[in-house]
């Protein structure tokens, strides 16, 4: 599973400004992913595209994963509140 540091570091390896011709680091990072253009795309709007897309995955899983444990504890209050007891006791 994707970080968003991982995608930083992507995003960094391919825009950087070096000697090595941007496009030519666009093609490595689509062959490396193994992702497909389409017939009239160019290699940068591809990775731009691909690493937009691995990060707006990444972020909707750190927002379920957020509600999910807020929804687990809301849960656990109610159940506690009903049996008379705290949170975490038995």
């Amino acid at each position: 599973m994707d970080t968003m540091e991982d995608i930083l570091e992507d995003c960094n390896e391919v825009f950087r400004y070096d000697e090595t011709r941007p496009q030519d680091r666009a093609h490595t990072y689509l062959k490396e992913h193994r992702v497909c253009r389409g017939y009239d795309d160019t290699a940068m709007e591809r990775a731009a595209q691909d690493m937009i897309e691995r990060a707006y995955t990444v972020g909707r899983m750190e927002s379920s994963e957020a509600v999910a444990r807020e929804t687990a504890r809301i849960i656990a209050e109610g159940i506690a509140k009903e049996l008379g007891t705290a949170p975490g006791e038995e």
